[in-house]
């Protein structure tokens, strides 16, 4: 069972379901296994700029956190099947700020110099 909180999303694909974790080691996969900056590569996501590759590294390394024997083709293949699951995965590791959590009443402070 995938855990939001944990910036995790289950997949089922081809008869399989799999856990894709995007959390600190999978983004530290991802720059170790491209030599690139994993927050860089978020940002293209977001900016409509990132690339095929980059996309499959991403859900490679999110992949492989609780399936270590799944491969780059596996990856690419979850993408194939369903290009909404990276913009799925990232919105899980790093959701919306909720407002009213960071006051504690959902009004903004007063500031005070």
């Amino acid at each position: 069972m995938a855990n939001r909180f944990l910036g995790e999303i289950a997949v089922d694909h081809d008869g399989a379901s799999y856990t894709l974790r995007f959390d600190f080691n999978a983004m530290c996969d991802y720059e170790a296994d491209t030599g690139r900056n994993a927050m860089s590569a978020i940002a293209a996501f977001e900016a409509g700029s990132i690339g095929f590759s980059d996309m499959r590294a991403l859900i490679h390394a999110s992949l492989v956190q609780e399936n270590p024997d799944a491969d780059k083709r596996l990856a690419g293949a979850i993408l194939s099947a369903d290009m909404d699951v990276l913009a799925r995965l990232i919105r899980a590791a790093f959701p919306d700020p909720d407002p009213k959590a960071a006051s504690g009443n959902g009004k903004a402070g007063k500031r005070t110099s």
